[in-house]
């Protein structure tokens, strides 16, 4: 691989492989369904957008701003465009924005260095941005990514003595405060960068920089927002932190978690290779962007591979800023590897490709857990237009979105799933005795009334054409088990008249679909 084809073949070059990059995120992301998480909130947006209330007439446990973020496409799609292709061109423009500004602060950064290596960061960025996603193309952590990124490389540029100009700082200031904001824990990458810009130049006064105003400013707006508009998502974020540990990971399960070792690694090399000032700078930036968002992870105790993207996505850009600085500054190791920078640029070229062609060739393997589509199909032959429902604790949110937004049909509830039971019966759900067992309705507690209430209340209101049951599987073990929700809410008279209107049709995956043969009602 040759990288010394002269000034206007680089940047051919270049121009290339970024390309190449962003074809190979799109061709799996334009054939794939929309990711479920990003499929309700597109769910979440069209309600808001029909007159109702979200947080009441359509529940989450996340803050409002990936609601806010995703009405673009729904308002496009009232202009007879596809939702879902409206929203993957939309994260994709998103997507170019960033990485537009986030490429020219980094020539701003490596002002100094070789194009060769300041195409390779911008490669970094490129993939990190959409290829390295994978299949949480739009999901909330993208979105963050996109967001923050200008923030970071502008607070680069000024530990390189090159700050942005005043409008420039306040448009990536109020970009990543909202990034920032996306969820609470995410705070904490915030903090730790500014921290790290007090540590590498104390007397700087970082926090006068544009950026770092419009950012707070932008962080207590949108709280501000909050309380004054959507008081409501406060009452569900407190019923949220009451129940929603039923899906946490154990402490020791995270900290096993490869991500954490590998940030190790990082401290390792960070504190034991002397860069030139500058470099070490814009690592140690970096670097705190990775503890920042990890330990932003590991508080949401999920473990889930998407809260962890933010992470890993600024890990990626530390290594590759890390082995720029090693080679550009550090000529004594320069000499030493034979081809020099350009041997180390094909290496990390060669990655990045390496990877996202894997990502592509995973995608193209036969799926053997896709349950969208075998819904979509009984969707469209039973009941095309709907209402659908689905009971479920363990599989949350999918299939029954995205395959709601494929096929047009009514949601008959306000939740997207029972997302709270497994945090209401996480003791017994873990206890010894295979049967679990639950409460009737006079004993429950209030929280768990109320969301008894609102299930079986949203059901007689719209009964489904098709209701999806995720049976309790018998002798499960503990962690794997789940109520009997049948006989769970078959204890309240009205869904005990609902469910006579009721007869199973077939199974898709674990989930037997019940179809309404008869006039449904609660009466």
């Amino acid at each position: 691989m040759s990288f010394h084809p002269g000034r206007r073949g680089s940047r051919l070059f270049w121009w290339c492989l970024w390309t190449a990059l962003v074809l190979l995120c799109g061709a799996v992301v334009c054939p794939a369904y929309v990711n479920h998480d990003a499929a309700w909130y597109l769910h979440m947006a069209r309600v808001m957008l029909d007159g109702g209330t979200i947080y009441r007439d359509v529940v989450d446990t996340n803050p409002p701003l990936i609601v806010f973020l995703t009405v673009p496409p729904v308002w496009l799609a009232r202009l007879g465009v596809s939702a879902t292709a409206a929203f993957k061109a939309y994260v994709f423009c998103a997507a170019f924005l960033s990485l537009f500004l986030s490429a020219r602060l980094a020539r701003r950064v490596w002002s100094g260095a070789s194009d060769l290596s300041r195409g390779v960061f911008v490669s970094a960025l490129v993939f990190v941005a959409l290829p390295f996603v994978k299949t949480d193309f739009g999901q909330r952590e993208h979105f963050l990514i996109l967001l923050t990124l200008p923030y970071a490389l502008a607070a680069l540029a000024w530990t390189a003595n090159v700050p942005l100009a005043g409008g420039a700082g306040v448009l990536s200031g109020i970009a990543g405060g909202l990034g920032f904001a996306m969820k609470p824990h995410y705070l904490l990458a915030w903090v730790a960068i500014e921290t790290s810009l007090c540590l590498v130049r104390p007397r700087g006064r970082s926090w006068r920089r544009p950026e770092a105003i419009a950012a707070a400013a932008a962080i207590a707006g949108y709280a501000l927002l909050i309380v004054l508009f959507v008081p409501q998502y406060l009452a569900v974020a407190e019923s949220a932190r009451r129940v929603y540990g039923g899906l946490n990971s154990s402490a020791a399960l995270l900290m096993r978690l490869p991500d954490t070792q590998i940030c190790a690694v990082a401290l390792a090399l960070l504190l034991l290779v002397r860069l030139p000032r500058a470099a070490c700078s814009a690592c140690a930036v970096l670097f705190a962007a990775v503890i920042g968002f990890l330990l932003a992870a590991l508080l949401q105790l999920k473990g889930w591979s998407y809260h962890l993207y933010p992470a890993r996505a600024f890990t990626v850009l530390f290594f590759v800023a890390f082995a720029i600085g090693v080679f550009e500054g550090l000529p004594a190791i320069t000499a030493a590897v034979r081809g020099g920078v350009r041997s180390l640029a094909a290496v990390l070229v060669l990655a990045l490709l390496v990877s996202s062609g894997r990502y592509v060739l995973e995608a193209r393997r036969p799926v053997d857990l896709d349950l969208v589509t075998p819904l979509i199909d009984v969707i469209r032959v039973y009941a095309p237009r709907g209402p659908l429902a689905v009971l479920s604790m363990r599989t949350i949110i999918y299939p029954a979105f995205p395959a709601v937004n494929y096929t047009g049909a009514r949601w008959s509830l306000r939740h997207n799933s029972l997302w709270f039971l497994p945090g209401l019966y996480e003791r017994e759900l873990q206890a010894p005795d295979a049967a679990t067992r639950f409460r009737a309705p006079g004993a429950m507690p209030p929280l768990e009334r109320r969301f008894y209430e609102e299930v079986v209340s949203d059901l007689c209101s719209d009964p489904p054409a098709l209701l999806l049951i995720e049976p309790a599987q018998a002798r499960a073990p503990a962690g794997r088990r789940a109520l009997d929700l049948s006989a769970y809410y078959g204890q309240d008279a009205r869904y005990q008249k609902l469910s006579r209107a009721y007869e199973r049709l077939t199974t898709v995956g674990p989930f037997t679909v019940f179809k309404q043969t008869a006039r449904a009602s609660c009466k």
